[in-house]
């Protein structure tokens, strides 16, 4: 050991990608210097003004940590430009991550760390951790944080999952016999089986939407606009009359707000989606808001709507998902004539599409 050689205190370096991140360790957390020889005067001014350094970002995070690293991402145009929907999730979990693994370097993070960060969370949540987590390194490579992305090494485990279900019509029959009209569970149920928005729409729909019997909205999962017959129905939906009439009268007298609060105010979409679950439990089944949806889909497909009218009433332009139904609404037609000519086991062939 060479002897008069005194090394600076606190001082942390980093190889990673083939380059040199050098830090220094304060109270505050690291804080970056630059990558000079100890005895530079300018490393020996930053090593000096880190002591009294203070984080500039959010959660009091350390210079190159992923904590500031999801400060600097918040603040970012790219988040900015997500869908107001996407954004509340997005912030929500960025949060977690910087409040769960905010005091690790960026330079550090490996494609393992996220597996196994992701590896205790349940499916859904790990797919939406996992977009965070991606979001996080794309950005990081773009800002120069980093050269590499870590996430391009991380695979999610297939899951079996159980997506939101479509409500069938004895579902709905009891939840209506549950709730009658004039309560918030039963007006919650008819707007949003009617208009098929989902709970993020539904809380601000009102008659301020309506226009010439026709009600618009943007959705705020994707900016597709809406649009939904209220004064009237058009020819093609006529067999939808009976949920049409349902629908207008859960609607409140006085207000704007189809779906306000006792104090009439708009609901959270949180509330509103944990009174439907809760309010179809004690209807006898475990339906889901966005069953709902499903469930007004093929309603329109069974009364002959095109997958172009399904996607308008749902705000959807693609039209895979409407065809889906159409398909699916087609099937049924078709095994529906199948066993009104059946009569017992008698085998008898089977309808063409569109026989009568």
């Amino acid at each position: 050991m060479r002897q008069g050689v005194r090394r600076l205190k606190g001082i942390k370096v980093v190889h990673k990608g083939g380059r040199r991140y050098v830090y220094r360790r304060t109270p505050g957390g690291l804080v970056r210097l630059p990558d000079l020889p100890e005895t530079d005067p300018r490393f020996l001014r930053a090593y000096a003004d880190a002591e009294n350094a203070r984080p500039q970002q959010r959660y009091g995070a350390a210079q190159g940590s992923i904590a500031a690293l999801c400060a600097a991402y918040l603040a970012s145009r790219k988040f900015a430009d997500l869908a107001p929907s996407t954004r509340a999730v997005r912030r929500r979990i960025v949060d977690k991550i910087a409040e769960q693994r905010g005091e690790a370097l960026v330079v550090d993070l490996a494609p393992k760390w996220i597996r196994r960060d992701l590896r205790a969370l349940s499916p859904g949540a790990a797919g939406n951790r996992f977009k965070a987590w991606r979001a996080l390194c794309a950005f990081a490579v773009s800002d120069d944080w980093r050269d590499d992305d870590p996430s391009e090494g991380v695979k999610l485990e297939r899951y079996t999952t159980s997506p939101h279900r479509e409500w069938t019509r004895a579902e709905i029959e009891a939840y209506r016999a549950r709730w009658p009209v004039g309560t918030p569970e039963r007006a919650a149920m008819e707007v949003m089986l009617w208009t098929a928005a989902a709970c993020v729409d539904a809380v601000r729909l009102g008659w301020q939407m309506v226009d010439s019997g026709w009600l618009g909205f943007d959705r705020q999962k994707t900016g597709h606009a809406a649009t939904v017959p209220v004064g009237h129905l058009p020819r093609w939906a006529q067999p939808m009359a009976d949920d049409h009439q349902r629908f207008l009268e859960a609607l409140p007298r006085d207000g704007m707000l189809w779906l306000p609060t006792r104090q009439g105010r708009s609901r959270s979409v949180k509330a509103l989606s944990q009174m439907v679950a809760r309010a179809a439990r004690e209807a006898g089944h475990d339906g889901t808001a966005h069953g709902l949806r499903k469930a007004r889909a093929s309603a329109i497909a069974a009364s002959g709507g095109t997958p172009s009218q399904i996607g308008a009433w749902l705000g959807d332009t693609s039209l895979g998902m409407a065809a889906h139904y159409t398909r699916q609404a087609d099937r049924r037609a078709i095994l529906g004539a199948e066993q009104e000519q059946n009569s017992g086991n008698r085998v008898v062939e089977f309808p063409n599409r569109g026989e009568k």
